[in-house]
């Protein structure tokens, strides 16, 4: 045994410590196995001697005040434990905690003792980043251009490169650009959370730690810009043109020209993105008589449908390059009901005399949004009057300005007019996440409420990784999987050590632990995980041992941060990708692997517009496995009971038989002896806890080296356990299957949430949208099928037309007339001709092919109907007899009579 006592080593000379004091170390495989305990091999409080020589090196090094014994107390000073001339811990730190003085009988001689503490240098990397998260750190490093020239480019990245731009699912063999977003390498978050928090590190003997990478999760990447303009304007009036002459009070980046009215488009625009312009208006609605005399509103078709109205309505346009209309909204009364917008004038209102009448005032918010414009564009907005009839009323032909109020009167002009008092205009790029040409912040893809100290230990426990401080570098770790950090341990012969006098204690391993053990990934919500952990009740790459010991019940679980990600078949292209929605996934943390590119069928990655790159044939091979069809790696602990997409050659290689077979079978098999050993400082200072132990004619591991007294002489306990032997694979709670195929994947419900984040939608779920790209206006109620179309009115709209509304009556059953005009078949079924002498003129046929419309003479006769362009089956105009009826149906072409009787 030794009889020194254990010394502290400073730069300045040797501190020596209080005879009887207590110097303890401990050793652990647990400080090491689990990284967020690592602590250090040493911390104690330690009594040093009242002596001249400690008087001496304290006081300089913490600046002791002779006569008050003040002192640094903030000060640390290097250190080293010295034992028999072992350094048993090295690279400390000494901090003076207090200083205990006496006076003795003797007036002139005083007594005390130093109060240090010293603590191990190799400190815990887990109290350094404390609360800290995945967000603290900083990536800008990896900062570039967002383009699809830069995506297709990252697919065959590696962790040199540090990102890399997996696929998500996509319903068309067309993506944009905003459908691809970055993982990061895991390795960069090794680096910065090591580097930031004072470490260094290397990882060993994992090989494909280099491939793991952390694919973006959340919502669409929220950036700011200074784009937002708000300028306003008072006093004029509708028909006008452009509206110029604005007054600015914001425009940080200079893109509107108040005088011109001319807006300057900032930055490409695609997918979800666009620009709202939210129009803020107040104003009186004008009717100018044009007429000497007074103005009567008639309802043509009175006896069928009276007390009707029309509504005056106001469209704020957006124009693009002076020409072309691309947005518009109603500012006049707008509200969510079709027909009810504006202010009405009805039939039976009161005639207006000559001039202006003002028929009402509105105050109005709008906002109007415009999409697929680019950089070069420039945009000005016009103001105009609209009208229309009202909900369920005659076709607003039939209603028209007299100078009496008989439908015999002659036709007089109202023209309608708005006077603006004062509008507001706010016009921002709801482009609030990155696109074509932008600086891709890398900081915006790290997920979110992760902390930092969460993320390493669950990588750790992916491969069971020991962390260990460098011997050369304390304040470097190593990590390496526990099956090679044993196998590289050294042999050490402690037979003659283990004091066999003292009792020694046995146990098998299996009583002090658990009947069960699950390895799995964290459950997630989203609907393919959803769909498997319905079907089988685990969680999807979950793997489950179970302990021969029939004393134990409680099941124990190793659970990661990451949530597991099934992979799919992504039919547009024939590529197999995350079972995510690439441009926002949002659903818990991932973790894939990254290896190189695979090969696919022909798709398109579009920046804006159709501009981008055609016809790519490769894309990354992101997964859990390290191939598609033939993988020899699987980051999943188990083979699943299924997969969702077919032909693959399964690979045993999964975390749980690479990492965890041989543990679970010493923890099944094992045994534990805790015993008393005689060791010395040169043992303390030279063991590793990877080193195999011989005693008792086995061997062992090291458990614990508890309480070794560097101080004091005497025995110290030390906990062994039976070392691991290669076994055959243990059994799993788990079907043999796995090459089972779900002949339906979830994949719809994905493709939702893709349209959902494609496209510029402001009904408020009042419009539904397959497609992307889509700008869909403000209380717009129906549905849009196809891409990049601007849809402001109610309807069903396909690649841009809209069609007539299906299974829905005509807006007008039938309508009686008796004076001529022209007749919508949209909106009339049945026209009753109640005067002689009439004219009905049916529209161009080619604009309502297959409408049919019924036409009726009421005891009258002389009418005729009349082809504005084409024919009546091949005649220019068909005369009706007395109570004749007529039913025309527009057929290539021309209006076909399909049938004609006398009533």
């Amino acid at each position: 045994m030794d009889s020194k006592t254990a010394h502290i080593k400073t730069a300045n000379g040797n501190i020596y410590l209080k005879q009887g004091t207590s110097c303890s170390i401990n050793l652990g495989i647990a400080d090491i196995r689990d990284v967020s305990k690592r602590g250090g091999t040493f911390s104690k409080q330690l009594i040093a001697t009242w002596s001249d020589n400690n008087h001496q090196i304290l006081g300089q090094l913490f600046d002791i005040n002779a006569t008050s014994f003040e002192f640094d107390f903030n000060a640390k000073v290097q250190c080293e434990v010295i034992q028999n001339g072992e350094v048993i811990v090295e690279d400390a730190f000494l901090q003076l905690v207090e200083i205990n003085e006496s006076q003795n009988t003797s007036a002139t001689q005083q007594d005390g003792d130093y109060v240090i503490l010293v603590k191990s240098a190799q400190r815990d990397l887990f109290t350094r980043i404390g609360g800290k998260e995945l967000t603290d750190l900083d990536f800008t490093y990896l900062n570039h251009t967002y383009s699809s020239t830069n995506v297709v480019a990252s697919f065959t990245n590696d962790v040199t490169d540090g990102y890399v731009y997996p696929m998500g699912v996509n319903d068309t063999n067309s993506y944009l650009l905003t459908d691809f977003r970055p993982a990061i390498y895991v390795k960069h978050y090794f680096d910065q959370i090591h580097a930031t928090n004072g470490f260094s590190y290397d990882v060993i003997d994992w090989a494909i730690f280099d491939n793991l990478v952390i694919p973006y999760n959340g919502e669409a990447p929220l950036i700011q810009n200074n784009y937002d303009v708000h300028a306003n304007k008072s006093s004029f009036s509708s028909g006008g043109g452009t509206i110029s002459g604005w007054s600015e009070a914001l425009d940080d980046a200079n893109l509107f020209t108040p005088s011109t009215g001319v807006y300057d488009v900032p930055i490409y625009l695609s997918g979800g993105q666009g620009i709202n312009l939210n129009v803020e208006i107040d104003l009186d609605y004008i009717l100018d008589n044009t007429s000497a005399g007074d103005a009567y509103l008639v309802n043509l078709a009175s006896s069928s449908f009276p007390n009707q109205a029309i509504r005056y309505l106001g469209d704020w346009k957006v124009y693009k390059n002076s020409t072309t209309l691309i947005a518009q909204g109603q500012v006049v009364n707008p509200n969510v009901i079709p027909g009810v917008s504006g202010i009405p004038f009805a039939v039976n209102d009161s005639p207006i005399s000559t001039g202006d009448t003002t028929i009402g005032t509105s105050t109005a918010t709008v906002n109007i949004p415009i999409g697929n414009v680019l950089p070069t564009d420039v945009l000005t907005f016009e103001l105009d009057t609209n009208q229309t009839g009202s909900v369920g009323g005659v076709q607003l032909s039939f209603l028209v300005w007299k100078d009496s109020a008989l439908s015999s009167g002659n036709n007089v002009t109202v023209n309608p007019r708005i006077d603006v008092n004062q509008v507001n205009i706010k016009i921002e790029t709801t482009a609030n996440t990155t696109g074509f040409g932008f600086e891709q912040d890398m900081n915006l893809y790290i997920p979110k409420k992760v902390k930092q100290k969460d993320f390493i230990k669950s990588v750790c426990n992916m491969a069971f990784l020991m962390a260990y401080p460098d011997p050369n570098n304390p304040n470097k770790i190593i990590y390496q999987p526990r099956d090679a950090f044993y196998d590289q341990g050294n042999t050490l012969n402690w037979e003659k050590k283990i004091d066999k006098k003292q009792n020694q204690l046995i146990k098998f391993l299996p009583e002090l632990g658990s009947k069960r053990k699950i390895f799995t990934y964290k459950e997630d919500k989203d609907v393919f995980n959803s769909t498997y952990k319905n079907t089988i009740n685990k969680i999807y790459g979950q793997a489950e041992f179970i302990f021969d010991s029939e004393f134990q019940q409680k099941t124990d679980k190793l659970e990661l941060i990451f949530s597991p990600t099934p992979m799919t078949l992504n039919a547009p292209n024939n590529a197999i990708v995350p079972s995510m929605v690439g441009g926002a996934p949002k659903n818990n943390i991932r973790i894939l692997l990254h290896n190189g590119a695979s090969t696919c069928n022909n798709y398109n990655i579009y920046d804006f517009g159709q501009t981008g790159i055609a016809n790519v044939t490769t894309y990354p091979t992101v997964s859990h496995f390290d191939d598609h069809y033939n993988p020899t790696v699987d980051i999943n602990f188990a083979v699943c009971d299924y997969y969702f997409y077919p032909g693959i050659n399964l690979t045993n290689n999964n975390l749980f038989n690479l990492h965890f077979r041989r543990s679970m079978s010493q923890i099944n098999s094992g045994k534990m002896l805790t015993a008393m050993f005689d060791l010395n400082s040169a043992d303390i200072a030279s063991i590793k806890l990877n080193d195999k132990i011989f005693t008792r004619n086995a061997y062992w591991n090291i458990n614990k080296v508890i309480d070794y007294n560097a101080n004091k002489a005497g025995l110290t306990k030390v906990e062994l356990i039976t070392t691991d032997e290669e076994v055959s694979l243990p059994t799993f709670d788990v079907t043999d299957g796995g090459t089972t195929v779900d002949p339906n994947p979830p994949i719809n419900a994905i493709i939702l949430d893709i349209y959902d984040i494609n496209n510029i939608n402001y009904s408020q779920g009042l419009a539904r949208v397959v497609g992307t790209g889509n700008v869909i206006g403000q209380n717009v109620q129906g549905v849009v099928i196809g891409n990049d179309q601007i849809v402001n009115e109610s309807g069903y709209y396909v690649n841009g037309e809209k069609i007539p509304e299906l299974n829905e009556s005509k807006k007008y059953t039938s309508v009686q007339i008796t004076t001529s005009m022209t007749v919508n078949p949209d909106e009339v079924e049945i026209v009753y001709l109640d005067s002689s002498g009439i004219a009905l003129t049916l529209p161009d046929p080619d604009l309502y092919e297959g409408e049919s419309l019924i036409i009726k003479d009421v005891n009258q006769g002389g009418n005729e109907v009349v082809a504005s362009v084409s024919t009546i089956d091949q005649s220019a105009n068909v005369r009706l007899s007395r109570d004749q009826s007529l039913k025309v149906v527009a057929n290539n072409g021309i209006w076909n009579i399909i049938h004609s009787h006398k009533l």
